[in-house]
């Protein structure tokens, strides 16, 4: 059960990234012909994310301790 989660994990959110940078890596050009990285993810976006995922653990924490 474990390994079949961090499958899902690993591949679920780990696959649709390197997808993505390639995409991005393969259509973007320099001016002299060489291949630039433009893709990147904004920070200020992270922070949004981590408190999300905060606050619903923490619901998910409250409801399971409530229906014990």
């Amino acid at each position: 059960m474990t390994g079949s989660n961090s499958v899902n994990v690993f591949l679920g959110l780990g696959l649709p990234w390197v997808i993505a940078v390639i995409w991005e890596a393969g259509t973007s050009a320099d001016i002299k012909g060489y291949e630039s990285s433009t893709y990147f993810v904004p920070s200020l976006t992270l922070g949004f994310s981590v408190m999300v995922f905060v606050i619903v653990s923490v619901i998910a924490f409250i409801i399971l301790l409530i229906r014990r």
